[in-house]
């Protein structure tokens, strides 16, 4: 996904460490990098609200009706979107480094909402315009990568165990993530095809929601 990547700084640690145990530490805080882009992948999936189903003769009512019942599934953190969210192969990763998946998105999602601003329909286009409130992705990034760069200039972290170091940059994501505070983002409008009745959202949409959401 353009723009999403994590990155975190390549560093020059002191005292001529061994190469091996370098390597080791920047290769697992990369691993922590591509698991958390693949996290935000599922998330902008569910935000974009899924098909949403066309019943009834008012398009524009029942995309707004779908499209809600959605958006107050993850506002209210709802067991089965969570579980769904969660068990997104990429997103299970995310046990490697001892953090629960469900927690994880609990935590990014506290204070989440939203606001529907419009909702227009033109033959078997739609267009939704939505507000939403959420942990900035940018605020989320800079911290995560300013932690993983302290904690890579730690030597300590060059002798600890595979366990050790995973569940210590696990410690870190969730510090980051839990120290965020939502923001209110710039209006976003997705747009949805009507296929075999139901209302999809089409792939530019996609793209520039991820955008909208990584530029936040």
């Amino acid at each position: 996904m353009k723009g999403s990547r994590l990155h975190v700084s390549t560093l020059q640690t002191k005292g001529g460490l061994p190469h091996k145990e370098r390597r080791y530490a920047m290769v697992a805080s990369g691993k922590i990098s591509r698991v958390l882009a693949a996290a935000f992948v599922a998330l902008c999936l569910a935000l974009a609200g899924g098909v949403l189903s066309a019943c009834g003769p008012d398009h524009e009512q029942a995309i707004r009706d779908a499209l809600t019942q959605e958006l107050d599934s993850i506002k209210n953190l709802d067991e089965e979107f969570m579980a769904e969210l969660s068990a997104d192969e990429n997103v299970a990763s995310l046990e490697e480094f001892g953090i629960d998946p469900t927690e994880f998105f609990k935590s990014y999602l506290s204070g989440f909402d939203y606001r529907i601003e419009s909702v227009t329909v033109n033959g078997e286009t739609a267009d939704a315009t939505v507000v939403l409130t959420i942990k900035s992705f940018n605020e989320f990034n800079t911290a995560i990568n300013d932690a993983l760069t302290q904690l890579l200039e730690d030597e300590s972290v060059y002798t600890m165990s595979e366990d050790k170091l995973y569940g210590t940059i696990g410690d870190t994501v969730m510090g980051a993530v839990d120290g965020l505070t939502p923001v209110e983002n710039e209006p976003i409008t997705v747009t949805y095809e009507l296929i075999d009745n139901t209302w999809t959202p089409t792939s530019d949409s996609m793209s520039n929601l991820e955008s909208a959401l990584m530029a936040n």
